[in-house]
């Protein structure tokens, strides 16, 4: 939602003093945008560290601290109105967390990894549905017979 103000003011020649005969005219133009904030657009339980910082998941050092620095600047619990303080805490914390893992390139190798397992194994449980079920062992295959036991081994 934008909107667009205009302000114009004129002054009347008489009131101006003898010596100063010149129109005064001034505009102004005003533009403002009201959005939600962020805070009660934000997912209470975002699904990654990634998102948590606002960020694609092959992000750049630069890109982490620049996303870190613009959050710190709307969620710091020393810049927010006294009635959010309690919720941009808590969301303050969750956003240093996320920028202290991916900030750190060991941990943040560690945390795609775990990413990429999880994904993975994701990727492996919904291969199966119930319309197709997993093919069943049925058995051992023919080149690995059963083992032996003393009543095999005699000799008849």
């Amino acid at each position: 939602m934008a909107s667009s103000l205009t302000f114009s003011s004129q002054t009347s020649m008489a009131a101006l003093p003898t010596q100063n005969k010149h129109r005064t005219r001034t505009t102004v133009t005003c533009a403002a945008t009201a959005a939600p904030p962020r805070s009660a657009s934000r997912s209470i339980s975002s699904s990654t560290l990634y998102d948590v910082l606002g960020i694609q998941s092959g992000a750049t050092y630069r890109e982490i601290k620049a996303a870190y620095r613009r959050l710190v600047l709307e969620f710091h619990p020393d810049i927010v109105p006294a009635e959010q303080k309690a919720d941009s805490a808590s969301e303050f914390i969750r956003i240093h967390d996320a920028y202290a893992t991916l900030s750190d390139p060991d941990k943040k190798a560690s945390y795609d990894r775990g990413m990429m397992v999880a994904a993975m194994a994701t990727a492996g449980a919904s291969r199966w549905t119930q319309s197709t079920p997993p093919p069943r062992n049925y058995g051992r295959p023919f080149y690995n017979r059963a083992p032996r036991t003393w009543e095999t081994d005699q000799c008849w």
